[in-house]
This record gives structure tokens, sequence and C-alpha cells, in this order.
């Protein structure tokens, strides 16, 4: 479960417990397309960012937050956990590589 939906929901005074079947595979998911959304808006925004306005930008936003809760979803429902935790850290340790070599930047 992300950090800062785990805050509010204790803040709110909810008590703690066990995440479900369908709370793990969606954020086993959700860990999966972070590091890949995260790349792909520096690489596309330094891009695209120099041609856009305002509202260009919050539709591809918004389209992407749509993209990546739903895409989380599917992928939890049609790929094991435990295969997508594995690939998560294979992509997480990449993205890390590239972000810390500065391939990820387009120029």
């Amino acid at each position: 479960m992300p950090i800062w939906i785990w805050l509010f929901r204790l803040l709110r005074g909810e008590r703690f417990r066990k995440a479900t079947p369908g709370e793990r595979q969606f954020d086993s998911a959700y860990f999966l397309f972070i590091p890949i959304w995260g790349a792909f808006f520096v690489w596309f925004i330094i891009k695209f960012m120099s041609r856009a306005g305002g509202i260009s930008f919050w539709i591809l936003a918004t389209v992407a937050g749509v993209v990546l809760v739903f895409g989380s979803f599917y992928w939890g429902k049609l790929v094991p956990e435990k295969v997508t935790w594995i690939l998560g850290g294979i992509v997480w340790a990449i993205t890390l590589f590239l972000a810390l070599t500065g391939r990820i930047l387009p120029f």
C-alpha cells in the first residue's frame, strides 16, 4: 500500500490490519509501474514541456494517472504477485542506475 494512503488511514483512526490478497496484488503492480512512469515523465516531459501549455500538460497527467491506476489493477489481476515483485525489483534497479548515471535525460 502506498505510504500516503497508509498514513491517511492511520490518521483517520482506522485500525491496522493485514492487507487482503487484492490489495497486495494492486500494491505489487503499483511498485512495478511507478519507476516506469517516473522515467517516462522525466524523459517525455522535458521534450514535451518546451511546446506544451498548461491544459495539454493537465490532460497528459490525468490520462497517465488513470492508466497507472487501471494498469496496476489489471496487471495485479493477471500476473502473480511474486512475479510482479521480482520484475519490480529489476525495474527499480535499472531505473535507479539510469537516473544516477544521467541516461534518462534526453539531451
